[in-house]
């Protein structure tokens, strides 16, 4: 069996400014659009899991004058069975601790040019991710690892000898 990010490669996660959003995919099985939509608030750290509530999406506006301007918009998910709680690996809640914690430091290191918002996974500007960046960036980090490429959304279907071999060497 191959594994999606084997022991020597985790390198090139750790350095990863998304890595908690990476682990977070594989730990739980997220859609990518939950992922971006996941607030601070959907986030329980002392009972371990999360709350999904919405999702982003990228759609394309088409005006009057056949202009085309990419616009993200934030939805429920699309089945009553998408509004559920998810529980979080306890190697993770330590992960998304620190995470925020980088994203308070990239808040003051931008200052008036950042943009506040509840959302877990931001820019260094704390705009929200746009998908196709950030399946840019999940390619070049397969890439830098030496690993085949996968669909982001094959992370969504984590099985648990991959999250278990992963978090060992997390």
């Amino acid at each position: 069996m191959e594994y999606l990010v084997p022991k020597p490669r985790n390198v090139v996660l750790d350095s990863h400014r998304l890595k908690a959003l990476f682990l977070l995919d594989l730990g739980t099985g997220l859609r990518q659009g939950e992922l971006l939509g996941l607030k601070w608030s959907d986030i329980d750290m002392i009972n371990s899991e999360l709350h999904i509530k919405r999702s982003l999406k990228q759609v394309s506006i088409i005006s009057a004058d056949g202009t085309r301007k990419r616009k993200t918009i934030e939805q429920i998910p699309k089945t009553k069975g998408s509004l559920r709680t998810v529980p979080i690996p306890n190697k993770l809640i330590n992960i998304l601790k620190v995470h925020r914690s980088i994203q308070k430091q990239e808040r003051l290191k931008a200052g008036s040019s950042y943009k506040i918002s509840e959302f877990v996974f931001t820019t260094e500007l704390g705009t929200t991710i746009d998908a196709k960046n950030l399946t840019m960036q999940y390619s070049r980090l397969l890439t830098k690892a030496k690993i085949q490429y996968r669909k982001f959304h094959s992370l969504s279907y984590p099985n648990l000898n991959k999250i278990q071999t992963f978090f060992k060497y997390a």
